[in-house]
């Protein structure tokens, strides 16, 4: 029997004065959750939006079903809010699917780094951000730009 998405949460960080992170949790009906990332600075409001947006319709759906529903769409009237809700939703589903196989994501069929041809990519890059985000704590309770 598939899995189905049980819920959907998002947490916007601030991670500077400029710049709020957005994250999204996925969780599926046997318990596994995994993360996506949706940032798209000075459109907060929209992205978040679109990820509460797109839980009313995933909730409860297979996953399979659901993932053939968050395929890129061109002429997607939410335009880049719409594709970063969706793209994030996404990686947290790719996410839990490694846990499932017991394998980092980047070992799974379906990803796949276009940028790994140009240059390495590490998160160390990330890691005071990253470190600075934790000391914050991440929360739902973050003031959003006007």
């Amino acid at each position: 029997m598939q899995n189905r998405i049980a819920d959907i949460s998002l947490w916007v960080v601030g991670a500077s004065k400029r710049t709020n992170w957005i994250f999204v949790k996925v969780t599926s009906d046997d318990g596994r959750h995994g993360w996506g990332e949706a940032t798209l600075i000075g459109h907060e409001r929209l992205v978040v939006a679109a990820v509460e947006g797109r839980r009313s319709e995933l909730i409860g759906l297979a996953e399979n079903r659901a993932l053939a529903l968050l395929a890129p769409q061109p002429h997607d009237p939410g335009g880049r809010a719409s594709h970063a809700a969706s793209s994030a939703i996404e990686q947290a589903m790719v996410d839990i699917e490694g846990k499932r196989a017991g394998q980092p994501v980047y070992r799974l069929p379906r990803y796949f780094n276009v940028s790994m041809k140009r240059r390495p990519i590490t998160f160390n890059g990330y890691e005071p951000s990253r470190a600075v985000a934790f000391v914050i704590g991440i929360g739902p309770h973050v003031n959003l730009p006007s």
